[in-house]
C-alpha cells in the first residue's frame, strides 16, 4: 500500500507530499499502518489494485501558512484616495516645492536656525567613517579595501567623502536628498563610482511609484532651456540609479520629513516679533510725527503732508524742508515698550530644543542631555550607512567581484566616549568579581570597537593591575593578581565615650540629686 504524507494541507492529490511503501508483511505492516493513523491526520484512502491512503499534519493546515508567508502583496504604501488627505501638509506655503523653498529661505535668513542645523550635522560630518570587511579572510579583506579606496582615497570620487556627506545632510534640511550613482570603467578593469551626483529636492518635478507604492523613480527638471515640447518630459532616473536619502519618513514615503517643519512656527513668530520691536524702539525713538497745515490747505498739500509723515527714517541725513506756514512736530507715545526680545529668546531656544540642543543657550548643562543629542546624531549617521549599505556597496561589489560577502559602512567616535567609559567600568568590575575572563577575543572586540591597532604578540607586554600594599597576591605570597580578596569582619570597638575630665564642674553643670541630698 502507498501512503501519501501531505505536507501542505488539505489536498487530495496524491503527487504532493512524502512518498513511501508500507511493509507487504501482515503484522509489520498493521503495525506501521496504525503508526501513520496515530500520528497523521486521515484525509483520503483509495482501494483496488493500487491502494493509498492520503494523510496529513495534525494541528493547522500548513496550505495557509504558507499562503501568507510567500504570497503576492495585497495592499499598497501609495496614498490612498480616501485617506490621503488626512496627512497631507495642512499649510499651503511648506506643501512640495513651496515647502522646499520656504526652508531654503529660512536657513539663509535665521542664524539660529542655520547654527542648530550645524550644530545637528557636525557630529556626523566628523565621525570617523571606514568600511568593515564581512570577516577576516583574505578575500572579505580585499574587497572591504577595494570598497574603503574607491570611496575615502580621493582618487576616484570627482569630489571628497566630506563633500558628499555634506550633500547627503541636506536630508534634514528638506526631508529627503537624492544622489544619483554614476560609475567609470578603469584601465584596471575594475568599474568604480564616479560619483554621488547631488539631485537637488527642488529639481524634482514629479515621484513615480509602481503598482504597490514603492519608488520607481524620479522625474527631474530638464537641466537647459530647449524646445517647450521635450522639456515637458523632463528627465526620468530609474530607482535603481538612485540612493534616496530619507529623515523621518513615514510609511514609506522617500520625501521624509525636514527638521525645519516643527522649528517653522517659531521662525515665523520671530520674524513678526523682530518688526514689531523694531518699529516700536523708532516710534519711541523720534515719536509719532505730525504735520500741521496752515488754514486753505489743498488737497496737494495734503496729499504732500502723509508723503512726508509716511515716509520720514531717522538717520544721519534726516531732515525735511518744508513750506511756509506749516509746522512739524513729534508726538511722544505713552506707555513703556513691550519687551519682544524675552519672546523671540524663547522661540530661539525651541528652535534649539527641535534639535534636541537646548544646552547651547541653558545655564547649566546635564550630562543626560548631551548623551541624547549623540545618540541623536548617531541615528543620523546610521540612516546615512543602511542606505548606502545597501544601495551603494552592493552594486560597485557585484560588478566586480563574484561569490562574496559585503563589506559594510561604518560610523564611530560620535559621543561614544561616554559609553566606552561606562563599559570600562562594566569590564573591570565583572573581571574583579570573576564573572568574566578576559580572553584573546574579548581583546579583539574591543580593540575593534575603540578604534585601536591589532595586537601586535612580538612586542605584547603582560601588565599586571596594582595591588595594595601588604596584599598576599603580591610577592612571595603566591597570590593571583586581580584575585578577590575574602570579606573580613571589621574588628570589634568599645563604645564611644569621652575621658574624664580633672577639672572641677563648671556652675553650670547639672546635680546629681538621685541619692535624696
Amino acid at each position: 500500500m502507498t501512503v501519501v504524507v501531505n505536507d501542505l494541507g488539505w489536498d487530495d492529490t496524491p503527487q504532493q507530499g512524502t512518498l513511501f511503501e508500507l511493509p507487504t508483511e501482515e503484522d509489520p505492516g498493521s503495525v506501521a499502518l496504525q503508526e501513520i493513523i496515530d500520528k497523521y491526520e486521515l484525509v483520503a484512502a483509495e482501494s483496488g489494485e493500487n491502494p493509498y491512503i492520503i494523510v496529513s499534519e495534525r494541528g493547522e493546515s500548513t496550505q495557509l501558512v504558507e499562503t501568507v508567508a510567500v504570497g503576492p502583496e495585497l495592499a499598497s504604501s501609495s496614498p490612498s484616495p480616501w485617506t490621503s488627505w488626512t496627512r497631507e501638509e495642512h499649510n499651503p506655503k511648506l506643501r512640495d516645492k513651496f515647502g522646499i523653498n520656504e526652508y531654503y529661505k529660512m536657513k539663509r535668513i535665521d542664524g539660529i536656525i542655520r547654527g542648530a542645523l550645524r550644530v545637528y550635522k557636525t557630529p556626523v560630518l566628523g565621525a570617523h567613517w571606514f568600511v568593515e570587511p564581512a570577516s577576516d579572510s583574505t578575500r572579505d579583506k580585499n574587497v572591504a579595501e577595494f570598497v574603503h579606496e574607491n570611496l575615502f582615497s580621493g582618487e576616484h570620487l570627482n569630489v571628497s567623502f566630506g563633500r558628499i556627506l555634506e550633500d547627503i545632510l541636506l536630508m534634514i534640511d528638506y526631508g529627503h536628498m537624492i544622489m544619483e550613482k554614476v560609475y567609470k570603467l578603469d584601465s584596471d578593469g575594475k568599474v568604480r563610482l564616479r560619483k554621488l551626483a547631488p539631485r537637488h529636492p527642488s529639481d524634482v518635478r514629479e515621484w513615480l511609484w509602481d503598482s504597490h507604492g514603492g519608488p520607481d523613480g524620479v522625474v527631474m527638471e530638464p537641466p537647459e532651456m530647449g524646445n517647450p515640447a521635450d522639456d515637458s518630459q523632463g528627465v526620468f532616473i530609474a530607482i535603481k540609479k538612485l540612493a534616496i536619502f530619507s529623515h523621518e519618513p513615514e510609511a514609506g514615503d522617500l520625501r521624509g520629513t525636514s527638521v525645519l517643519r516643527s522649528a517653522y512656527m517659531h521662525f515665523t513668530f520671530k520674524q513678526a516679533l523682530y518688526k514689531i520691536d523694531a518699529i516700536q524702539k523708532e516710534r519711541h525713538g523720534i515719536g509719532v510725527p505730525v504735520v500741521k497745515l496752515p488754514p486753505g490747505f489743498t488737497k496737494e498739500d495734503k496729499r504732500i503732508a502723509e508723503n512726508l509723515g509716511r515716509n520720514l527714517r531717522t538717520n544721519e541725513r534726516a531732515h525735511v524742508t518744508l513750506p511756509p506756514s506749516w509746522e512739524l512736530i513729534f508726538a511722544e507715545l505713552e506707555g513703556q515698550p513691550v519687551d519682544c526680545m524675552k519672546s523671540v529668546e524663547h522661540h530661539n531656544n525651541m528652535i534649539l530644543a527641535n534639535v534636541l540642543a537646548p544646552f547651547l543657550t541653558a545655564a547649566n548643562t546635564k550630562k543626560e542631555a548631551l548623551e541624547t543629542f549623540y545618540k541623536a546624531t548617531r541615528y543620523v549617521a546610521e540612516l546615512i550607512t543602511d542606505t548606502i549599505n545597501q544601495h551603494v556597496i552592493p552594486d560597485l561589489v557585484n560588478l566586480n567581484y563574484s561569490r562574496v560577502k559585503l563589506p559594510k559602512l561604518r560610523a564611530r567616535r560620535i559621543g561614544e566616549w561616554e559609553d566606552a567609559r561606562t563599559q570600562s567600568f562594566t569590564l573591570r568590575n565583572y573581571v574583579g568579581a570573576g564573572l568574566l575572563t578576559p580572553d584573546e577575543r574579548l581583546e579583539v572586540f574591543l580593540r575593534a570597537e575603540n578604534d585601536l591597532p591589532p595586537i601586535d604578540f612580538e612586542t605584547r607586554k603582560e601588565v599586571e593591575a596594582p595591588q595594595a600594599p601588604g596584599d598576599p597576591a603580591q610577592g612571595e605570597a603566591g597570590g593571583e593578581p586581580n584575585k578577590p580578596k575574602p570579606p573580613t569582619a571589621a574588628p570589634a570597638k568599645g563604645p564611644r565615650q569621652a575621658s574624664p575630665s580633672a577639672n572641677p564642674p563648671r556652675s553650670n553643670a547639672g546635680k546629681d540629686k538621685s541619692g535624696g541630698s
